[in-house]
C-alpha cells in the first residue's frame, strides 16, 4: 500500500486578486512559491503562464516544469508575482530582472501571508 504525501500550504499571497485577469509569471519556486502556485491554481481568474527560478534545474515537480529565466525573453506577461518572504532576497530578485530588461511596473512583491489552516 502506498501512502502518498500531503503538503499543508503554509504562505498565501495576500491579494490574489492582485492577479486576476492577468497572464502571471511565478518566479521562485521554493517553500514560498509553490504555495503561491496552488493558492493561484484555484483561482480560475489567474493564468499561470510560466514558472521560473534561477535554480530552475534543481527542482523536480510532479505537477508543474519550473523554467530557467531566459524564457521571460519569449513570453507575453502582464505580471511577475516574486515569491519569496525575505525582502532583501525580493529587492535582489528584482534588481536581476530589471538588468534583463523587465519592466518595474510589471513586478511584484508583497510579503507573503503565513497562514496555516488546519480545519475548525
Amino acid at each position: 500500500r502506498k501512502i502518498s504525501s500531503v503538503k499543508i500550504r503554509c504562505y498565501e499571497y495576500p491579494n490574489p486578486k492582485d492577479v486576476f485577469g492577468k497572464k502571471v509569471i511565478i518566479y521562485g519556486a521554493g517553500m514560498v512559491g509553490q504555495d503561491f502556485y496552488a493558492q493561484f491554481s484555484l483561482y480560475k481568474d489567474c493564468n499561470i503562464i510560466a514558472w521560473i527560478d534561477r535554480a530552475y534545474s534543481s527542482f523536480n515537480l510532479e505537477y508543474c516544469e519550473i523554467c530557467p529565466t531566459e524564457v521571460l525573453n519569449s513570453l507575453e506577461y502582464d505580471a511577475i508575482v516574486i515569491a519569496v518572504s525575505n525582502g532583501n532576497l525580493a529587492e535582489e530578485i528584482i534588481n536581476i530582472l530589471l538588468q534583463m530588461g523587465v519592466d518595474k511596473n510589471k513586478l511584484v512583491w508583497k510579503p507573503p501571508v503565513y497562514a496555516i489552516s488546519l480545519g475548525s
